[in-house]
């Protein structure tokens, strides 16, 4: 057995100065646990110098387990209450029981205090089993610091700012893990209410200081690389916080009873009104009364407050919305802002100019700002009176080619859909996506014509644009019936022809113009739509002849178009089933020659 576990050892990477350290270290453990008189074996334990990670792992979780024990004992005070509760004796020669015991407690505080820095520390390091046992640890000295501020105080207190400094060091690391971030983000922050609200509560301090916590209690802790006052430091900030702020639970009434607590109420210590019991007989109404005051006492904690949780959650995002963000972390940032970030903010308006910045911005980033804008019209009662000069400049070459193209096309047929809006308007719309077409994908052509069609059927005095009547043309044809000479009749044609051709060539519309008022769309004609008819593409072409019908059918919906791509087209060709073979220009051959062939009245192959 003893050469097994030798074998097992060696391939765990323990040497034998390893090997004695863990036994050395269970010792003292043991010896600290037993006798107040081996608590100078704690200063040994919290200096121990190892490079070894399973060693690491041993002396933490020993060095967990004694600071918890001396939490629970009140024996160590909170880093909250540290320095207002360090004691200094003015007599060191006569020293009572009293002294020594404030002494002793300033002594395990000091130590306690170190062993949270080399904690912090480690979250640094390029182990990330290291860097999650860290934070587990951290979090178990979290809850009993807040056991021992509900003793002292008889309330419900968080330990800040042992908290605070998890959180800065987790964002503010360069090199913290994803599966740190995971971890901290599924198993405490979604879980336990208080977590949540200290997180959020700490995020801007993370935002705005880039130091770490220092530590030199020990020879071989270095000072962690402060990271400097740069961009790219930044971004590393950014790119954490979005990560915790995208997947963070929202708030919900789950949050709201004492077991989502972390740092939990201690049973039987929750204060009720003595008076009850003091000034009045013990009655079933008053026992009634105090175990409803008793469930009803954890939710007046600002945990629990929902305006408190959004009001976090609305700082919380603001000032990551102040830090430099790449071009994809904008762009994430937008696309989940009208469903994830707003509904959770007391006020989003808070988000009105980061908002608006970004639909002046342009290309992608524009549309993807585009739904969060829209929700704060339509919802929070946000004034923009040029809202659809910038939505109509939007529609550029290289709209109908982007990934965005749907969500976009969706919030526009929202946005047209009111039959109040003026002629001009919609028929600057519609023209611009006529002209569009020409340019586009077959996919994207198959969107954007039944969305022409609902519009032409919601805003018939649109429909100009399609059953253009020139009165010129009518002055001339009843010109052609008044006079029956053949030569005048012929002379008119010609005319009309070139007048025809020259308004061919000189289109009234405008499409540099950006104001769809100035445009002078509603003068022009949907001549793109005829010529889309000519597609190389046949179910473009078939798709497009519906202008030449009356608009008798109903309006499409436009969910079944707008997903359209060229695999699906192409799946939808070769997936379909032929009613009839197709017709061969040429018989199968019977024979290697044919008849007819000079060889053939050679050669007889039968």
């Amino acid at each position: 057995m003893s050469k097994i576990s030798t074998k097992r050892k060696r391939e765990q990477g323990l040497t034998e100065q390893d090997e004695a350290q863990i036994k050395q270290i269970k010792d003292w453990e043991l010896q600290i646990s037993s006798d107040q008189k081996n608590f100078n074996n704690l200063a040994l334990l919290v200096n121990l110098e190892t490079s070894n990670n399973q060693v690491k792992s041993v002396l933490f979780n020993s060095l967990t387990r004694l600071f918890s024990k001396f939490l629970d004992s009140d024996l160590v005070k909170s880093i909250k209450l540290f320095d207002d509760l360090a004691y200094s004796p003015s007599d060191s020669a006569q020293l009572n029981k009293e002294d020594k015991k404030k002494i002793l407690a300033d002594w395990l505080s000091k130590s306690y205090q170190t062993f949270t820095k080399i904690l912090l520390f480690n979250l640094y390091s390029e182990d990330t089993a290291i860097q999650i046992l860290s934070l587990r640890l951290l979090l178990s000295l979290l809850q009993k610091e807040g056991a021992f501020l509900f003793r002292r105080s008889n309330k419900f207190s968080f330990p800040s700012e042992l908290y605070k400094d998890i959180v800065v060091t987790v964002l503010t690391n360069k090199d913290t893990s994803s599966n740190l971030l995971q971890t901290f983000l599924d198993s405490f922050i979604n879980q336990y209410s208080d977590l949540r609200f200290y997180t959020l509560k700490y995020i801007p301090v993370a935002t705005t200081t880039i130091s770490t916590p220092k530590v030199t209690k020990k020879k071989d802790t270095k000072e962690p690389p402060n990271a400097s006052d740069t961009k790219e430091a930044l971004e590393n900030i950014a790119q954490k916080t979005f990560f915790i702020l995208s997947k963070l639970s929202p708030f919900s009434d789950k949050n709201r009873s004492a077991s989502s607590l972390w740092v939990s109420i201690p049973t039987g210590n929750i204060s009720y009104p003595i008076h009850l019991f003091t000034l009045y007989k013990i009655t079933f109404i008053n026992l009634f009364t105090i175990f409803l005051y008793i469930l009803e006492t954890p939710k007046k904690l600002n945990v629990f407050n929902t305006l408190q949780n959004k009001n976090a959650f609305g700082e919380a995002w603001t000032s990551f919305m102040r830090l430099p963000l790449t071009t994809t972390l904008y762009k994430q940032t937008l696309s989940i802002i009208h469903s994830k970030v707003l509904p959770g903010m007391s006020n989003p308006l808070l988000l009105m100019d980061f908002l608006t910045i970004s639909y002046d911005a342009g290309g992608p980033i524009s549309l993807l700002a585009l739904n969060g804008l829209f929700t704060l019209i339509t919802k929070y009662n946000l004034s923009y009176p040029d809202f659809y000069i910038k939505l109509y400049a939007l529609f550029d070459r290289n709209l109908l080619h982007v990934k965005y193209r749907s969500r976009f096309l969706r919030l526009v047929d929202l946005f047209l859909s009111s039959t109040h809006l003026p002629s001009y308007l919609v028929a600057a719309f519609i023209k611009r996506m006529a002209r569009l077409c020409l340019f586009a994908t077959p996919s994207a052509i198959a969107a954007v014509i039944p969305f022409i069609y609902n519009l032409l059927k919601r805003h018939p005095s649109c429909m100009v644009l399609i059953h253009r009547v020139n009165q010129d043309d009518d002055v001339a044809e009843n010109n052609n019936i008044e006079n029956p000479n053949s030569a005048e009749k012929t002379d008119m044609s010609s005319d009309k022809n070139s007048a025809l051709s020259q308004k061919l060539t000189n289109d009234p519309y405008d499409p540099s113009e950006l104001d769809p008022s100035k445009c002078n769309a509603i003068s022009s004609s949907l001549w793109e739509l005829m010529a889309i008819q000519n597609h190389y593409y046949a179910n473009i072409s078939t798709l497009s002849a519906i202008f030449n019908n009356p608009f008798t059918k109903p309006e499409f919906i436009i969910e079944d178009f707008l997903d359209h791509t060229y695999s699906t087209m192409f799946a939808s060709e070769t997936s379909r089933k032929l009613k009839n073979a197709p017709a061969l220009s040429n018989p199968c051959p019977t024979s290697f020659l044919r008849p007819g062939e000079i060889l053939s009245d050679i050669i007889d192959f039968s």
